[in-house]
């Protein structure tokens, strides 16, 4: 977990770009994910780790201690966070906007986020589908990650800000051309209440109640500046936390809603 002093100067090459775009465009990583982004390149994930460890030495990435914290810590594949460095190092090739990522949630949700997103792009990859990060929307609509929304509940108006965990989207060619479908993630870790006092902290009451008037009422499509649909990307850690969140939108919404997946 300790810097050693570098014995040469790193000299970044596409891949080590290609490894601090990863962790700009998604947060936090394990070496299995970046390693995967370039294995093409550098097949043996021994030679990736090596590399990896030079360019924490350098300064260009960071291993966040709570890692230490985490079950069976030692067996765990090393995570690892881009560093103000890594960020200039991007910025001074013009390779980011400005905007900046997701704000940010604690240390084990943070990583439950990141990994979500980066397995979906990996994967899309390989079918020939491109992954669109979010800082791409919102350095073109000016948004921000959170959008006050209002909604009613109980015969009274509420009013809260909705924070989705990371919006992220896809593009696939079809045979009339390019098409383009958007989501909003949301990682439950089962550290969220079902229900809560009241609406000042987030339950997944509220967070349904939000979601069926900014996307039932079209309010995404005025605030990230999108035409193509966009659908809700519930991950849960179990099959219960899903249940109880579908069991909301049967209550509430009376029935299912086409734009929630699970």
């Amino acid at each position: 977990m300790v810097r050693s002093p570098p014995t040469f100067r790193v000299k970044l090459t596409k891949r080590d770009i290609a490894w601090l775009l990863a962790l700009h465009r998604h947060g936090m990583l394990s070496a299995s994910h970046l390693h995967e982004f370039t294995k093409a390149d550098m097949r043996s994930a021994r030679s990736a780790r090596y590399r990896l460890r030079q360019l924490l030495d350098s300064g260009y990435l960071d291993r966040p201690w709570q890692q230490q914290d985490t079950a069976f810590a030692l067996n765990n594949m090393m995570v690892y966070a881009l560093t103000e460095a890594g960020e200039t190092a991007l910025g001074a090739r013009n390779l980011v906007p400005a905007k900046a990522q997701a704000p940010s949630r604690p240390w084990a949700h943070s990583l439950m986020v990141s990994s979500i997103t980066a397995s979906i792009e990996l994967e899309a990859g390989k079918h020939g589908v491109r992954f669109i990060g979010q800082d791409g929307v919102f350095s073109r609509s000016g948004a921000s990650p959170g959008a006050k929304v209002r909604f009613a509940h109980g015969g009274q108006a509420h009013f809260g800000k909705l924070i989705p965990d990371r919006l992220f989207g896809l593009q696939y060619q079809t045979d009339k051309g390019a098409v383009y479908r958007f989501f909003l993630l949301e990682a439950d870790r089962g550290t969220e209440p079902h229900r809560a006092a009241n609406f000042a902290r987030k339950s997944h009451v509220k967070t349904i109640l939000q979601y069926r008037e900014f996307i039932g009422c079209g309010m995404y499509r005025r605030y990230y500046g999108l035409s193509a649909n966009i659908l809700v990307l519930h991950v849960t850690r179990s099959a219960v936390q899903m249940n109880n969140i579908m069991g909301v939108i049967d209550e509430f919404c009376g029935g299912g809603i086409f734009y929630m997946l699970f």
